[in-house]
């Protein structure tokens, strides 16, 4: 009676030791996956705020000397910012 009860306590501390492996295996890839996002999201945010600036100062220059061209160069970083924010 006692080789079957310790047996079973053996295969049991197995199986849990087994778990917790896998459980230690997919935080750490979790934590890897959104370290990895965190800073993609950091670079996007940067790029957005630089292409703001850039049709911010695009804009202003239109309106200060009404010239057409400085409109056509305006429409690109204002296409491509929509583009990134909407995540194509």
């Amino acid at each position: 009676m006692e080789k079957s009860s310790l047996d079973y306590r053996e295969k049991l501390y197995s199986q849990i030791q087994e778990e917790y492996g896998k459980l230690v295996y997919t935080y750490t890839c979790h934590f890897k996956m959104a370290d990895r996002l965190s800073k993609r999201n950091f670079w996007i945010k940067w790029g957005q705020i630089g292409l703001s600036a850039i049709s911010t100062g695009g804009f202003l220059g239109v309106l200060i000397s009404n010239e057409q061209i400085l409109l056509w160069a305006l429409k690109k970083p204002i296409i491509l910012r929509l583009q990134i924010s909407c995540g194509r």
